[in-house]
């Protein structure tokens, strides 16, 4: 290994020293033989380009090479520095005198001829510094070919396509596995790139464009239709991330070697594009599961419209978590805050009275207000509903220093998963058949319980978890956006959030749980937040209270959707005596 670094750093001296030749004999043109793959060009000869300008001023550099590689050079010179011989086939030798007479090129005492260039040698400075940035040719005119615009595109390139290093190809079988499971989510199909087709055992639905694309009409359907893309190390790879366009792109990379992109070690000119390297140096690609390419392929996918989604049929399989636990202060009534009357009925009958009489609901409760709520709920239950409860963990209050308090408060919605599994509840709702739960806090009074379309598509997407997020109406909105974090779907809360940045969805507090993925989560500690609030006993005094939040759960599952709902349909919770006036106002003008 020391030699080889040695040879190259030789090599590296010796093609300076001929640069400098070639400057003190005023050079004005170099021609630059190439025959080797699409990839090199920006990861090697950009930089090789690059430095015989730097070094003789006013040079103009010119390629020879195959025909199979003119679309490609398009992007790093123009087309009158850019000759095509029609008899260089790759991997086979050529006469590089022979061709130029052929074109027509007569070389004047001051052309130079690059016959061999070994930009791996002669241009290593650039590893780690030089972002190579590729431009589209302003003449060329293409149009992606996946018209379909209702459709999310996942592209895949399910072949390396060379026969350099055959440990290069993940697995046929992996590929065939990854486009079934892509193709089972709803809206979602899949788009084959590539120079060739290869038999596949696994028909795709989407579209199969291999061998049937120019490499213009190949990035520009890339470019305008595809969401994200799995691409082994080839140079469509290599070309995709080093174009200088800004458009949205989800880049999963796979790899047996650090080669190519990975050792150029540098970020792409697109800055919106997110590049995952899937990486297996043991070249036995036993580290790179299907799964782990499915789980960031899928972050991709965008939340679904209530609109768009069709009504579950059959069996519901759900059940129904109303959180009412906690203190209620910020309404001040001295009573649990689901026995608030909004117009006419309380939060609890606008909730309860939309469930099936065969769907059990859970209510969780606090402590201070657990034998009211079971009071108020008997109603319900005389009438034939199926009402079980559960009291949520307590906390004690601390002081600035991390001392406890004598005094405990209801420690969020977080806590529900332990709390519930240790009432046991979980086995009250498996023998009912109930699969999933959805949970609901008891404040919003326009949710729409069970709604067919949103457990529909949670067990129809075979997601662990459906978020209800709506369509954010401003950046100051003090609600929760829903975000990706560390290639996960996750909440943000309004006062983490970061001004600059545009939130497009936020979170209605409404979601879906798979009941297996509740039981899981009783054995974990969810992390434990610090918020600021006055105590119980002496609201004059701020401390810390304690609190879970339910969405911390969301790092445990193995899949996360999202459906996006209409504000007007969905939400208007009453957290406040101004939300209530304004509620009872609204109710009395209409």
């Amino acid at each position: 290994m020391l030699c080889k670094g040695v040879q190259q750093r030789y090599k590296a001296w010796v093609f300076r020293k001929r640069l400098r030749k070639w400057k003190a004999e005023r050079v004005r043109r170099v021609f630059v033989a190439w025959n080797r793959g699409l990839g090199d060009l920006p990861l090697g000869l950009f930089a090789l380009r690059q430095t015989l300008e730097e070094a003789i001023a006013d040079v103009e550099v010119h390629f020879v090479s195959r025909a199979g590689l003119q679309e490609g050079f398009s992007f790093l010179a123009p087309s009158d520095r850019v000759w095509i011989a029609s008899d260089w086939e790759r991997g086979r030798p050529y006469d590089v005198q022979k061709t130029l007479a052929v074109l027509g090129l007569q070389l004047t005492p001051s052309d130079r001829l690059l016959c061999w260039p070994d930009p791996t040698s002669w241009v290593r400075w650039q590893i780690g510094t030089l972002i190579p940035k590729l431009s589209w040719p302003l003449l060329v005119q293409a149009d992606s070919l996946l018209h379909d615009e209702t459709i999310h595109w996942i592209g895949l390139q399910p072949d390396v396509e060379t026969e350099h290093g055959p440990w290069r190809q993940w697995p046929k079988e992996r590929w065939e596995e990854l486009m079934a499971r892509l193709e089972k989510i709803s809206g979602v199909r899949v788009a084959l790139f590539g120079q060739k087709p290869s038999p596949l055992s696994y028909q795709v639905q989407g579209s199969d464009l291999r061998g049937q694309t120019s490499l213009y009409t190949l990035l520009k359907t890339i470019e305008q239709s595809v969401a994200a893309l799995v691409l082994p190390d080839s140079g469509i790879l290599s070309m995709l991330y080093y174009l200088g366009h800004q458009y949205p792109l989800r880049l999963i990379s796979l790899w047996a070697d650090r080669q190519g992109v990975l050792k150029q070690n540098v970020p792409s000119p697109n800055r919106r594009l997110i590049h995952k390297p899937c990486i297996d140096l043991s070249r036995t690609w036993r580290q790179i599961s299907v799964s782990s390419v499915y789980k960031e392929l899928i972050m991709t996918v965008p939340s679904r419209s209530e609109e768009e989604l069709p009504p579950l049929q059959g069996e519901l399989k759900t059940g129904v978590i109303l959180l009412s636990g906690g203190l209620g202060s910020r309404l001040s009534q001295g009573s649990p805050k689901g026995c608030l009357e909004v117009r006419g009925k309380s939060l609890f009958a606008w909730l309860i009275d939309q469930v099936p009489l065969e769907i059990p609901i859970a209510i969780m409760t606090s402590s201070r207000y657990d034998r009211a709520i079971r009071s108020y709920c008997h109603s319900f239950i005389d009438r034939g509903f199926n009402i079980s409860f559960f009291v949520q963990e307590e906390l004690p209050f601390l002081d600035d220093m991390g001392t406890a308090y004598p005094e405990y408060a209801p420690s969020g919605n977080g806590s529900l998963f332990r709390s519930f599994i240790e009432a046991k509840l979980d086995l009250v709702f498996l023998r009912k058949r109930i699969q999933s739960v959805m949970v609901l806090p008891i404040d919003n009074w326009k949710a729409k319980v069970l709604d067919r379309r949103v457990v529909g598509h949670h067990r129809l997407s075979q997601a662990e978890v459906t978020l209800v997020g709506m369509a954010r109406e401003s950046k100051l909105e003090k609600m929760g956006a829903i975000v990706e974090k560390e290639g996960k779907i996750s909440i943000r809360e309004y006062t983490e959030q970061d001004p600059t940045m545009y939130y497009p969805l936020s979170y209605t507090g409404i979601s879906v749980w798979d009941l297996a993925l509740c039981q899981r989560l009783a054995d974990r500690d969810l992390p434990i937040h610090l918020v600021r609030k006055p105590l119980i006993s002496n609201p004059e005094k701020l401390a810390w209270k304690q609190e879970r939040f339910i969405f911390d759960g969301l790092q445990e599952a193995k899949r996360v959707e999202v459906v996006s709902v209409l504000k007007k349909g969905w939400y208007q919770p009453i957290k406040t005596q101004e939300d209530w006036h304004q509620c009872e106002m609204e109710g009395i003008s209409v």
